[in-house]
């Protein structure tokens, strides 16, 4: 009876532990997940989201005041009394006490159709334009995200280094130790290699706060909390594509100005205020409308009880003291306001691209100088520790080669990560 008891309570530890296992690998943060979830999550994203359909839903207007617009109206009154009208003995009665007009009426623009043709094109390039800013925000968000994952993971890689030359030094201290009571080295070189460990130690929690820093921005920008049990991923293919070429500086600003939503917005900009002031100028024309109705009166003798019509109204105010042609004025100067911006956003994201090519070949540059100089300081660190154990080295050229080899290492994750780093602001700036 007792052993089936604890078989039971294996299975079900077992149970535990596999289901807590299955969990703890559900939970592990690819770089494409924390992006997916930061923009389906990001408040500023949703804002700019939400003002682009409400932009999209009323440029519609635009289409409906193109189209016939038909006006029902129905008034009823009651007079203090009807109106009499007297002939000598004879009277007519006018009007009743009660009477109510009834009319329905359709107008359809004509030469306003020119306006309002311009005005639809303005809003709906100013819907272009809130979806160009969503863009622009998704696109800072990514960013962002990867930015963070791999300061994250540089974070990470530097811990490790201090804790590999902490470990390195420790073992150093044990055979400073044994030295120092065999007669062979003096409590100062002792002092100097517990010196070195204590400081790749402060290195490494240094190197952790700046890890965990990284982490907790990247989950709550994804909407979950630092406390999670979250594992991030290695952004190991990001980390390799950034070792690719990224081309001439030619080729890649032309790409940037082709797909760079920061332009794409300006360039909106400039169409919706070109439309705004040929509205503007067509508004100076007559305002010319088909119209027809149909009115019914009650209660009234002089007044045709049923009746309709058809015509053409026009509308031209004349003189309205320069208001609408100062309005026109107004809209051409935006209008040139709008595309020097977009000349001086062309010339920034220009500047933009050559100063991140020139920092990823920079990068480029040092991750094979560290490449080539980490060997070297492996060997120079293997020779003075063994030269050390001989007697014919001292505890500060070891300390030396140990610094020199620490530091290859740190310039070479360094080096590694600013590339990739580079890599991710040559993407953005290019827009993809």
């Amino acid at each position: 009876m007792k052993t089936s008891v604890w078989l039971g309570v294996l299975g079900a530890v077992a149970t535990l532990v596999s289901t807590s296992s299955v969990q703890a690998e559900a939970r592990r943060l690819t770089l494409a997940d924390a992006e997916r979830l930061a923009l389906d999550s990001n408040p500023s994203l949703q804002s700019v989201a939400s003002r682009a359909k409400a932009g999209d839903i009323g440029s519609r207007a635009g289409i409906s005041r193109m189209l016939p617009a038909v006006v029902v109206t129905d008034e009823y009154q009651h007079w203090n009394s009807p109106f009499v009208i007297s002939f000598g003995p004879q009277q007519l009665q006018a009007r009743d006490a009660d009477t109510n007009s009834f009319a329905a009426s359709v107008n359809q623009p004509l030469l306003g159709l020119l306006r309002l043709v311009e005005e639809y094109r303005a809003q709906r390039a100013q819907v272009g334009v809130a979806t160009g800013q969503l863009k622009v925000v998704q696109a800072a968000v990514r960013k962002g995200i990867r930015v963070a994952f791999l300061r994250h993971f540089e974070a990470k890689a530097l811990e490790e280094i201090a804790l590999q030359s902490e470990k390195e030094l420790n073992e150093q201290v044990q055979i400073a130790q044994a030295r120092l009571k065999a007669g062979v080295l003096t409590h100062a070189d002792l002092l100097r290699v517990k010196v070195a460990a204590a400081n790749a130690q402060q290195q490494g929690i240094v190197a952790k706060t700046q890890a965990d820093v990284a982490r907790a921005n990247i989950l709550i920008a994804t909407g979950s909390s630092p406390d999670d049990a979250i594992d991030l991923v290695p952004p190991s293919d990001l980390l390799q594509t950034s070792r690719t070429e990224t081309g001439s500086y030619g080729t890649v600003v032309a790409r940037a100005l082709q797909a760079r939503p920061e332009l794409q917005v300006a360039n909106l900009t400039v169409q919706a205020s070109k439309h705004e002031a040929r509205a503007r100028l067509w508004s100076m024309l007559p305002d010319i409308n088909a119209e027809g109705a149909y009115v019914r009166v009650d209660g009234q003798v002089f007044a045709a009880q049923n009746s309709a019509y058809v015509g053409i109204k026009a509308t031209w105010p004349i003189w309205t003291w320069g208001a609408s042609w100062f309005g026109y004025q107004a809209a051409q100067a935006a209008s040139q306001a709008a595309q020097q911006d977009l000349q001086s956003q062309r010339r920034q994201v220009s500047t933009e691209v050559a100063s991140e090519l020139s920092q990823s070949h920079a990068a480029r540059s040092a991750v094979n100088l560290a490449e080539q100089s980490i060997a070297s300081a492996q060997e120079a660190y293997r020779v003075t520790d063994a030269l050390v154990k001989a007697g014919s080295a001292t505890t500060t050229d070891l300390l030396e080669s140990q610094s020199a080899l620490n530091q290859a290492r740190l310039n070479l994750v360094r080096a590694q990560y600013q590339l990739a780093l580079a890599y991710v602001s040559i993407q953005h700036a290019v827009g993809e």
